[in-house]
């Protein structure tokens, strides 16, 4: 605060003296002084957000999945998603049945982050199911069901190393090995991540029919073509998925004659 104050009545001298000598002692002085609060605004926001968002693991966290999103959106509106899901149809003729058994494998594939998975799939897969008339609501539940159960059933991914600590200094579970173990050992017992997994794939590949809500929101996109139904508010807006990638300038505009 005294350094502003003191700036401010010090600037009608200080900029004629920087149009004058610039490399004088009182622009010196000047140019610290601007600085001065600027350092203390940026490393106090830095310590605010340490603090907030709680330790250096969660920060990394964090962090990851944030640019994961960067990447998968700069893939999204470059074109890259859609020219792969074009070659795709072009090779394969998906189907809507292939384009969820496609969802269904992919989301178990990408198995490390129950976090990145759905924002993964979800981006790849969105414009192959849209192509093949597969409603956003059933390509939200194949993500959803992909995700989580597949995290704590498999003992190596972050739910994993995360279940294995939580049971250390439990009855006769002393060390981090010991907790590792008792997740491998529960894998059988891991009923809830088996039993959806194993109806996500009976559903994709027909054994099972779709029901309820899912039943008319996969007949509405099977005969209107409207992957989203009406009046519905997606999170991610309609105009981020559906809009052209940006076309690449002429490379003679950046010659020179």
């Amino acid at each position: 605060m005294v350094s502003f104050l003191w700036l401010l009545l010090w600037s009608p001298l200080s900029w004629r003296s920087l149009r004058e000598k610039p490399c004088s002692p009182s622009c010196a002085a000047f140019w610290w002084v601007c600085w001065s609060p600027v350092r203390t605004c940026c490393s106090g926001f830095t310590g605010i957000i340490q603090s907030a968002l709680g330790n250096a693991d969660f920060i990394w966290v964090i962090g990851i999945e944030v640019f994961i999103g960067i990447m998968v959106a700069f893939f999204q509106k470059s074109g890259a998603i859609e020219a792969v899901a074009n070659k795709l149809n072009e090779k394969l003729h998906i189907t809507p049945r292939i384009a969820q058994i496609m969802g269904a494998a992919l989301g178990v594939l990408v198995f490390f982050s129950d976090y990145f998975s759905p924002l993964f799939v979800g981006n790849v897969m969105r414009p192959i199911t849209d192509k093949a008339k597969v409603s956003r609501e059933k390509l939200a539940w194949l993500c959803d069901c992909t995700s989580a159960p597949v995290c704590i059933t498999l003992p190596f991914t972050s739910w994993g190393v995360y279940v294995a600590g939580l049971v250390v200094g439990f009855g006769t579970f002393a060390t981090a090995e010991a907790g590792q173990d008792a997740v491998i050992h529960s894998i059988p017992f891991q009923l809830y991540g088996i039993l959806t997994i194993v109806m996500i794939f009976l559903v994709a590949l027909g054994f099972l029919p779709d029901y309820g809500p899912m039943k008319k929101a996969e007949e509405r996109a099977r005969t209107t073509g409207k992957v989203v139904a009406d009046g519905s508010t997606p999170c991610c807006p309609m105009s981020w998925t559906t809009s052209s990638p940006r076309r690449a300038s002429s490379p003679t505009s950046f010659c020179t004659s």
